[in-house]
């Protein structure tokens, strides 16, 4: 890391602040000499994860002066890889959110487009990016909250394979105190402990994989990623497509950006291989295990008696009716048919490289708003509904820039993985961007 660098980070920030985009920032003490695979980039952080000397607060005015004495492994492994840390993302608090709007770091604006919403729940870290503030950014994806996000303001954007990259230092992590938020990994008996990723945010797939090659693999402390994902071992030339529609309405716009994909796909040497149908189920299965599974308890805990400091939306999902959980032989059924959903979809990356499918119904939309598709208002999680019926299963995903529609807003694909096949999403879309000029 050089002070010029780190200088033109500052200038950057101080053009695009009024974007709310981060919470807190280092000072120039902070600079990183190390050597490394990723010396001389910057980077910010979803404020969901800890630390070391820098506020970390979740989003939430409940952990305001909250300063971790450690971070979180994948921050730690960035920094021994020579990266600077320039700051934190403004996030939608503790995660709970398709936008990114709190009470202690405001509502985070598109930079281009300010009609529009950047998305959620890892907006800040996605402008960031988008704004050439830093190289590369880290967020959280449970349901899409690095995808969505991605596609809104035009950047790459991946969801790493589930248990691939540790949680750990993640708050609130299972167990966690309003003194010690961090106590350790999410616990394991909702579905975001199963789901949950950690994603990556830069300006090209290139550098999504450099920055994969550094934060893989297990700590000893993130139980899920006690048995990370291998890479495949071998290719087959072959893509499989899907639209999404069995999820939900898509937009003409985003069919065109989903056609431009497949067209560039076909022209960089791969078959398709139509694949319509392959999420049907997956998006409501997702749903209910979500209201069933987690019961947000290690959250409770953290709030206590300070629930008048709370954001609309962690409120709303806080009132929620309590799930079943595990004792319910409902919710067993119902897990039982996720995982026959995940089998049937993982059983295509048998014979082909990876799975286009759009990463949402529209490219952005007002915040708190939505759009009409197929005679249906789709607001809220549905915007996600591809987004997360992929999340079901665990496997990597890419949000691919691919196309611009008015306001310079981006439409993108997802480019789907084998398990462990994070580096194979990232070398087919530099593939298929060479045939993208997005522009």
């Amino acid at each position: 890391m050089t002070p010029n660098r780190l200088a033109q980070a500052r200038q950057r920030w101080d053009e695009y602040r009024w974007t709310n985009a981060l919470l807190a920032t280092t000072d120039d003490a902070d600079l990183n000499p190390v050597d490394g695979p990723l010396a001389g980039l910057t980077f910010t952080i979803k404020d969901t994860y800890a630390t070391a000397g820098l506020a970390s607060t979740g989003g939430s005015l409940i952990l305001q002066d909250h300063v971790p004495d450690s971070d979180a492994v994948v921050v730690s492994r960035l920094r021994a890889a020579g990266a600077t840390l320039f700051g934190k993302g403004n996030c939608a608090e503790f995660g709970n959110g398709i936008h990114t709007e709190t009470r202690i770091g405001g509502r985070v604006l598109h930079p281009f487009d300010t009609a529009v919403s950047p998305g959620g729940s890892s907006g800040g870290d996605a402008v960031a990016v988008a704004t050439g503030i830093v190289d590369f950014s880290i967020g959280g994806d449970y349901g899409g909250s690095v995808r969505w996000p991605a596609q809104c303001v035009g950047v790459y954007g991946l969801r790493t394979s589930a248990g691939l990259v540790p949680r750990t230092g993640r708050m609130p992590g299972g167990g966690g105190t309003r003194s010690a938020p961090v106590i350790g990994p999410p616990a394991p008996r909702g579905l975001l402990s199963r789901v949950e990723a950690v994603g990556i945010f830069a300006p090209s797939a290139e550098l999504v994989a450099r920055v994969v090659g550094v934060v893989a693999g297990p700590d000893g402390d993130d139980w899920f990623g006690l048995a990370a994902p291998t890479p495949p071992a071998g290719r087959h030339r072959r893509i499989a497509v899907t639209t999404g529609q069995e999820a939900g309405p898509v937009s003409d716009e985003s069919l065109e950006a989903f056609d431009r994909a497949r067209a560039a796909a076909t022209v960089a040497g791969y078959e398709i291989v139509t694949a319509e149908g392959i999420l049907s189920d997956a998006y409501p299965v997702y749903n209910a295990l979500r209201d069933d599974l987690d019961v947000l308890d290690d959250l409770r805990q953290l709030v206590g008696p300070d629930a008048d400091l709370l954001c609309p939306a962690t409120l709303k999902a806080l009132a929620g009716p309590p799930g079943r959980g595990w004792a319910s032989p409902e919710v067993r059924r119902t897990w039982a048919q996720s995982r026959a959903i995940v089998a049937r979809i993982r059983a295509i990356f048998s014979s082909v490289d990876a799975l286009l499918v759009p990463v949402a119904p529209v490219s952005a939309v007002a915040h708190d708003g939505g759009v009409t598709l197929d005679g249906r208002w789709i607001a809220g999680p549905d915007l996600m509904a591809q987004c997360r019926a992929i999340s079901l299963t665990g496997l990597p995903a890419l949000a691919v820039p691919t196309a611009r529609t008015t306001g310079g807003r981006t439409v993108s694909v997802q480019v789907v993985g084998p398990p462990g096949g994070d580096a194979q999403c990232c070398e087919i879309a530099s593939e298929l961007a060479a045939h993208l000029p997005v522009g």
